[in-house]
């Protein structure tokens, strides 16, 4: 009875702790954000009184998205600092390649223009990923990943996509992120199922996994939020009707900062992205645990011109054991390149719970195409009429770690460690103009199996093929 009473007090006190920290998160939210826009600088006397406001160049978003982003209406008083700050604000978005906003008098009185030039926002992404593996044996077995975004669905801003995958591996997953315009709130949920069998054991595994997450930006580019994720998982065994189920959900805080200057191979800037997240509140047949994901990606150009050097630095680390269910493994496209599948971590110790990756690559211009035209969509869109092909190479480097403890995957000595990495060049194809790229890389793997302090790459290499750059 009195270890009952002690686990409801500390699940008490959690929620206490984290009731105080939304207080105290909304109160900064509501006060510290205007001074930091500017919204409040006093506006020079000079101010001009707008009679009409005439927007250009949007051909998928909605006028009255604009305006909202805008916040400036007939009738308001403007001068260069306003307009500067609606500048800005529109740029935010990062809808827009480019935004122009001037004013012109007129006999009835100031007339303001904006004049936007929109990207493409139908991203679509994928590859593909072949597994060696498959209940414990020496199988081979494929998985095809496909997806496709809308970062300005409904001409609202609102992001949406559907990602499925197909083969013997099967998964469908919903995503949609609202901006709650005016304001710098914004809502996004997503639910997703998987089903695929295990590479280690005789099982199927079936996850069913959903997001309903709150967030702001604070600042310019930068977001943090909070948000729920209730996750469901099944284990059947193939040979007989043994079956375990668990079910939890997720409390997390996160924050993202992009500095990047483009979305679309950026050559400037940096990525940051940190969450943290813990099952305390509720889980069902598993244990319970804290874990803290993050990442920072870093551009600066490269020795000449067009070249540009991209870092990836990435970190998964836990409290404690999280067990079998959540077991953390690396290897494949957006992890380490080289090995086919997430490989790292089911060799030797089987039981990672921590996770370090380092990725470098050294990208270059070889040689631009002319511009071509894409027959029937140029009818339905001018931009297929001349279409930019650029083709780019890359030098590759990827490292990864995976640990049992936090001690082991930061010591040197540790035993409870398995390492790989990946070592290659790839040829890129790139279209600028619509922020889509394919990718072929061929790399060369360590071989991870050997003892510790033996380093050698196996002498045939993994050929990757997907779609846009893995950071």
């Amino acid at each position: 009875m009195s270890q009952i009473i002690t686990k409801a007090f500390k699940r008490l006190t959690i929620v206490s702790h984290m009731t105080k920290l939304l207080i105290y998160t909304a109160l900064f939210l509501h006060f510290i954000p205007s001074l930091l826009h500017g919204e409040n600088i006093s506006e020079p006397d000079n101010k001009m009184l707008v009679n009409a406001v005439h927007i250009y160049g949007n051909r998928r978003t909605r006028e009255k998205t604009i305006r909202m982003y805008l916040s400036i209406n007939e009738g308001d008083a403007i001068d260069s600092t306003r307009i500067k700050i609606a500048k800005r604000r529109l740029e935010r978005t990062r809808l827009f390649s480019k935004v122009n906003l001037f004013t012109m008098k007129k006999n009835d009185g100031v007339h303001l223009y904006v004049v936007v030039t929109e990207h493409f926002y139908l991203l679509p992404d994928g590859g593909g990923t072949y597994y060696r593996y498959k209940y414990d044996k020496e199988q081979l077995w494929f998985r095809l990943n496909l997806s496709l975004a809308d970062r300005n669905f409904r001409g609202t801003g609102e992001e949406a996509k559907i990602a499925v995958s197909f083969w013997e591996g099967r998964s469908l997953s919903l995503s949609w992120k609202k901006p709650l315009l005016p304001s710098d709130f914004y809502l996004s949920s997503s639910l997703a199922i998987d089903h695929s069998p295990s590479l280690v054991n005789k099982y199927n595994v079936t996850q069913l996994a959903g997001k309903l997450v709150a967030g702001k930006e604070i600042f310019d580019f930068t977001e943090i939020a909070f948000g729920f994720f209730p996750y469901w998982n099944k284990q059947q065994w193939v040979e007989s009707s043994y079956r375990i189920k668990s079910s939890e959900l997720y409390t997390g805080i996160g924050w993202v900062t992009d500095r990047r200057n483009r979305l679309f191979n950026p050559s400037k800037g940096f990525y940051f992205y940190g969450d943290i997240r813990f099952n305390h509140l509720y889980h069902k047949g598993t244990q319970s645990y804290l874990q803290s994901v993050s990442e920072l990606r870093l551009y600066h150009p490269g020795f000449f011109k067009e070249n540009i050097i991209a870092l990836r630095l990435g970190a998964t680390l836990r409290n404690k054991d999280a067990g079998p269910l959540h077991y953390l493994t690396l290897g494949g496209i957006k992890s380490i390149r080289g090995y086919a599948s997430p490989i790292v971590g089911n060799y030797i110790i089987k039981n990672g719970n921590n996770t370090i990756i380092a990725s470098c690559e050294y990208r270059f211009p070889l040689f631009r195409l002319p511009y071509i035209t894409v027959p029937v969509l140029s009818s339905f869109d001018n931009r297929f009429e001349s279409v930019d092909i650029r083709i780019h190479g890359a030098f590759i480097g990827d490292f990864g770690r995976v640990g049992t403890t936090l001690e082991d995957i930061f010591s040197v000595k540790a035993r409870s460690v398995e390492s790989g990495s990946g070592l290659g060049a790839g040829i890129r194809v790139l279209a600028p103009d619509f922020q889509i790229n394919g990718c072929i890389d061929v790399v060369f793997k360590q071989d991870f199996r050997l003892p510790r302090g033996v380093l050698k790459y196996l002498s045939i290499p993994e050929i990757h093929l997907y779609l846009n750059f893995p950071y």
